[in-house]
């Protein structure tokens, strides 16, 4: 079982070993009496003694150096450096063999050392180690005081060998007891620690929700105010759409009747002068010209109601076959018509290059529509909201928009803006529902996810964006020609 990618045995150690200060400051305890030991031993002759420091100096001095390299952990190495003490203790029983009297009590001084040092360094280094160094150090002293046949010697050996092996007892008892405590309590901080993960991550989906709810809340309120304004719309364009179409036939009938006005002034003309004919003739002219203005534009106004009253009904989802350039031309205008109705100082330059190869095509016309002007509308937003903020009256407002034919299967319609652009961590996500770069309510209502889904899955094609933040915002519409339920 890991935690946080660590072994149970490696927190165990972590868990164990000794402060830096302990370790220095047994080192230095060591050493300083190692070398005490060394210079009186020195002075006086004991040549045993004095090898007897010596290693036990050098031994501390390699374990300091295993440490400072991180090659062993600071347990170890003290452990390395007190199992060294002890046998140099045990060791001077051999410089003292030749006097009883100092040999029984360098023994007995060694015994106690041992019990001290197999004892402190079973705690640090560790259970197994300590009960090796037991056997091996009574193996050791039984053979010696055997071999030397002190009746008193063997009888402290037996109570000697009965304090190691309860002193043993004791390390592998209280070591397996915090070893296992050490272990769950790692194990609970971790379940402690996985339980808050995971009420984070369930305050972050909560939090998440909620958002998303408190934005489909939102977007069902616009969504009503703008059902309300179709309704009204539509009653609307239904009252304008009776004098429109009185307009657009008395202006036909208008430009009929002054065909049959020319006629009959043809024969009255000629009896004239000269410069009344022809102000005569320039004025029938120029009425000809009114009405047939009156017309066009009379018959330009009667297909904005018609998408007027489409987008306000919601059309009939089906396709039929319609001239992409008009479409693209009458969004641009109702949509910039519709900006300015907002605000009477908007203004923004249009640049319409629409290709005369675009052909006709199979669209859903309201559909298609509302994409045209909910992207027209975005830009027109962006460019203005730009030359809002500038000041320098130097920076122009500008929507472009062009079609093209691709190839004989597909059109392309490119919608450009000079505007503030899109920053770039947000337009990968700039498709997903709900989301919206708008302030709340200066939105039209048809979200850019609806946008994509419409074109990709209603018409077949494919919607693609650029941008560059504070520079420009670029969308591109790629549409077959023939739908697919007509193919």
């Amino acid at each position: 079982m890991k935690q946080r990618g660590k072994t149970q045995s490696s927190l165990i150690q972590e868990s164990f070993e000794i402060a830096p200060i302990l370790y220095y400051g047994g080192l230095l305890i060591i050493g300083v009496g190692g070398t005490y030991g060394l210079i009186v031993d020195a002075l006086a002759g004991k040549t045993v003694s004095v090898i007897n420091n010596a290693i036990t100096l050098a031994i501390l001095i390699v374990s300091f150096l295993l440490v400072i390299t991180k090659r062993s952990d600071r347990n170890n190495g003290l452990g390395l450096v007190m199992y060294a003490t002890m046998y140099t203790f045990l060791s001077e029983i051999f410089r003292v063999l030749g006097d009883p009297a100092l040999l029984e009590n360098q023994i007995y001084s060694s015994l106690v050392m041992t019990v001290s040092l197999i004892a402190i360094a079973g705690f640090v280094v560790s259970k197994y180690v300590s009960i090796a160094v037991s056997v091996i150090t009574l193996g050791f002293v039984g053979f010696f005081v055997y071999s030397y046949g002190s009746p008193l010697l063997q009888t402290r050996m037996v109570y000697f060998s009965l304090a190691i092996v309860g002193l043993n007892y004791m390390i592998v008892f209280y070591r397996v007891q915090l070893e296992r405590l050490v272990k769950n309590l790692h194990i609970s901080r971790e379940a402690e620690r996985e339980e808050r993960q995971k009420a984070t991550t369930l305050q972050q989906k909560a939090e998440k929700a909620l958002e998303q709810l408190q934005s489909a809340q939102k977007k069902i309120i616009v969504q009503e105010k703008m059902a309300s304004l179709g309704a009204l719309t539509a009653g609307i364009a239904h009252e304008i759409k009776n004098p429109l179409n009185f307009v657009t036939n008395f202006s036909e009938s208008s430009v009929d009747l002054m065909d049959e006005l020319k006629a009959h002034l043809g024969k009255l003309t000629p009896h004239l002068e000269k410069d009344d004919r022809e102000d005569v003739e320039y004025l029938l002219d120029e009425l000809e010209k009114n009405m047939k203005d009156i017309n066009e534009h009379g018959k330009r106004g009667d297909r904005i109601v018609k998408n007027m009253l489409m987008h306000s009904r919601g059309g009939n989802n089906s396709f039929s076959r319609e001239d992409l350039n008009i479409l693209i031309e009458e969004c641009v205008h109702l949509a910039y018509h519709g900006m300015r109705a907002q605000d009477q100082s908007f203004k923004c330059d249009i640049d319409m290059k629409l290709s005369p190869e675009a052909p006709h095509i199979d669209m859903i016309r309201a559909d298609l529509s509302r994409v045209l002007l909910n992207l027209m509308n975005n830009g027109f937003y962006s460019a203005y909201q730009k030359y809002s903020e500038d000041g320098s009256g130097e920076f122009h407002p500008q929507l472009s928009v062009s079609s093209a034919l691709v190839s004989p299967e597909e059109v392309r319609i490119i919608i450009e803006d000079n505007g503030k652009g899109i920053p770039a961590d947000i337009l990968e996500k700039i498709f997903t529902p709900f989301f919206t770069t708008k302030p709340t309510g200066k939105g039209t209502g048809l979200g850019l996810s609806i946008s994509f889904e419409i074109i990709r899955d209603e018409h077949g094609g494919h919607m693609d964006v650029e941008s560059e933040e504070g520079s420009f915002a670029r969308f591109t519409i790629d549409l077959p020609v023939t739908s697919r339920k007509n193919r």
